[in-house]
């Protein structure tokens, strides 16, 4: 924060979460993620940068169905159970801070990007998945988005901790493919992200929901400022 004495920082962190995708949230999905990330911070502005990487479990469940034109359901996918995903990527963010006297802040305004490259078990199933066995499928190997966020963060003088509320809405460059009324053409997801966060001292934790495009989920994590 800009009330803090370093100006400079290096976080690590880790978070594992756990939602719904698909149509009715039906299939699975459990993610763990880490990162590492440095952090530049001045009186009215900051921004960082860092790289991380995931691994976890798409559950492709036994009740996807759709109907066709058929009199009834039709099976949506032969191949389902588990699924493996791992990936690796970048981000980046800036913000606009408006500091307060007594040491909170808001970030008023804020742009985020993220870079996500995929591989694994879920990336080689939706790749030979046929157009007729889906409404929509994303074939492509990476996930990229840009975001807009506001945060504000009440800093208490006597213990120093700090507690904030941060919104965001993010959208999606990489394409996914609907073949209902949209006849086969491109459209790019988006989610709403919601995070409350605590700092004690170097420790950040927070919770998190985030829901979007055919996809819901609940996160949970922890920062440590790795420089005191």
């Amino acid at each position: 924060m800009v009330s803090d004495s370093l100006h400079k920082a290096v976080y690590a962190s880790a978070s594992l979460s756990g939602g719904g995708a698909n149509q009715n949230l039906r299939d699975g999905i459990l993610n763990f993620q880490a990162s590492l990330h440095q952090a530049h911070t001045f009186h009215s502005f900051q921004f960082y940068y860092g790289a991380n990487v995931a691994a976890g479990n798409y559950h492709v469940s036994r009740n996807n169905h759709y109907d066709g034109s058929g009199s009834g359901p039709e099976t949506l996918l032969t191949n389902r159970g588990n699924k493996f995903f791992g990936g690796a990527g970048a981000f980046a963010g800036a913000d606009l801070v408006i500091p307060f006297r007594s040491g909170s802040e808001w970030r008023v305004f804020g742009v985020e990007t993220n870079y996500q490259r995929e591989f694994g078990d879920y990336q080689h199933f939706r790749l030979k998945l046929p157009d007729s066995a889906a409404t929509a499928i994303t074939r492509d190997n990476y996930f990229h988005t840009v975001g807009f966020t506001t945060n504000v963060i009440k800093k208490f003088r006597k213990s120093g901790n700090s507690f904030g509320y941060k919104a965001g809405l993010y959208f999606s460059t990489s394409r996914t493919r609907r073949f209902d009324s949209y006849n086969g053409r491109y459209v790019y997801p988006t989610y709403f992200s919601n995070t409350l966060h605590l700092t004690r001292q170097q420790v950040t934790g927070y919770v998190q929901l985030n829901a979007g495009s055919y996809a819901f989920n609940f996160q949970t994590g922890v920062n440590i400022r790795l420089n005191k």
